[in-house]
């Protein structure tokens, strides 16, 4: 679970993450879903909403294809904070079963995105 800092009630993260403009299957019971990643890190992902029934449990199956590789990712997480904003809703999912192999592929592609951006944008963003 993501741990809240009280005094700015900004979520600590543990892993670094990279943006990511991505529409993945979001699967909420047996029915997939489309949603869109905002950003991704080796623990997890913040999907916003798109059209979604309302969600009976806080578990939940994700498909996605990173834009460096042709494997598709499938991984089950766990909702960790629902935000609902004027503009957009969303979703912070931490995941619970992934293949090793597949959280490898994402932690390469965080990587990557590091070390295209440099350590001066990286301090800025971190």
């Amino acid at each position: 679970m993501n741990s809240i800092n009280e005094t700015s009630l900004e979520p600590i993260r543990r892993e670094e993450r990279a943006n990511l403009d991505l529409y993945v299957n979001k699967i909420i019971g047996d029915e997939p879903h489309l949603a869109r990643v905002r950003d991704i890190s080796v623990s997890g992902v913040y999907l916003y909403k798109l059209l979604e029934p309302s969600m009976q449990s806080e578990r939940i199956g994700l498909e996605l294809k990173l834009p460096t590789c042709d494997d598709v990712i499938w991984a089950v997480g766990e909702v960790v904070r629902e935000e609902n904003a004027k503009l957009t809703d969303g979703v912070a999912v931490r995941f619970v079963r992934i293949a090793e192999s597949d959280r490898q592929r994402i932690r390469e592609y965080v990587e990557a995105r590091h070390t295209e951006r440099g350590p001066a944008a990286q301090r800025a963003h971190g």
